[in-house]
C-alpha cells in the first residue's frame, strides 16, 4: 500500500518552495485526473489560504505525473514530471 496524498503532497510542496509558488499554504486538494495501464498517475494540486481576507483563493496548482512500481520491498512512487498548472480565473 502507498500513501499518495502524502507523497503528491510532499512533491507539491517542494516544487512550490523552489519555484517561490506562494508564501503560505493553507489547505490541499489532490485531484486524480488519469490513471495508465503502465501504472503512470496524473495529479492536479492545489493549495488554497485557509484564512483571512484571501480564504479559498488558489494560492498555487501544480500537475503532477507518478508512477506506481514494485519494488523489492513492496510499492513505490517515483515523479515523473511536475509543473506549474494554469489557475483558473
Amino acid at each position: 500500500m502507498v500513501d499518495l496524498g502524502k507523497y503528491a503532497e510532499k512533491v507539491a510542496d517542494s516544487f512550490r518552495k523552489s519555484h517561490k509558488l506562494g508564501k503560505r499554504r493553507g489547505s490541499i486538494a489532490i485531484d486524480v485526473t488519469d490513471v495508465t495501464n503502465d501504472g503512470t498517475i496524473s495529479l492536479e494540486v492545489v493549495g488554497q489560504e485557509s484564512s483571512g481576507e484571501r480564504k479559498g483563493d488558489v494560492d498555487f496548482s501544480v500537475d503532477e505525473k507518478v508512477r506506481l512500481r514494485g519494488t523489492p520491498g513492496g510499492l513505490g512512487l517515483e515523479t515523473v514530471n511536475v509543473r506549474n498548472a494554469p489557475q483558473e480565473q
